[in-house]
């Protein structure tokens, strides 16, 4: 909220709808009356998402993604994460280079109730060049090395609810 509060700048929260209506609904409230009129929760289901997501950028607007999960049938690029490759959304990239903005890599670490850290990365550049998906490639796997990182600093905080590789014994 400190984007909001200090510059008073929009944002756009992006989450994937809950599958239960009143948590949905509880989430929608909770944003709402913590951010006041500054803070704006889009679902990613809407199909007219990314041309809402793109506007807002070029209005010098902030949009909030989550760029550590895929969402269900998202597309996808293949990175390294500890040396083994893993895939991450490219939605965020992409909607970065088409609007000229850099991607904000941001961690938030809880600290005890009530009490976070927050971690800003400094800003990843997406290239326009004439190959769209090497540029993104690129600055995907620039935001895997700033995951990782996050990731090793305090790895009790990464939520992951999905297997991640297979190992000799199965998924871990």
């Amino acid at each position: 909220m400190l984007p909001a509060a200090r510059y008073r700048r929009r944002i756009h929260v992006v989450r994937e709808a809950e599958t239960d209506p009143r948590a949905q609904r509880f989430i929608e409230e909770l944003i709402r009356s913590r951010g006041g009129d500054l803070y704006t929760t889009h679902f990613a289901e809407d199909p007219q998402l990314g041309m809402d997501l793109l506007e807002a950028l070029r209005r010098g607007e902030i949009v909030a993604l989550q760029g550590d999960r895929p969402r269900a049938g998202g597309r996808t690029a293949e990175v390294s994460l500890f040396g083994r490759p893993f895939h991450l959304p490219i939605g965020p990239a992409a909607l970065a280079r088409a609007a000229g903005v850099p991607l904000v890599p941001v961690f938030v670490f809880r600290r005890g109730r009530l009490s976070y850290r927050c971690v800003v990365r400094p800003p990843i550049h997406v290239a326009q060049g004439p190959d769209r998906r090497q540029d993104l490639g690129e600055a995907l796997e620039r935001f895997a090395a700033d995951l990782e990182s996050a990731i090793r600093l305090d790895p009790h905080q990464w939520f992951c609810f999905r297997s991640l590789w297979r190992s000799e014994r199965g998924r871990i």
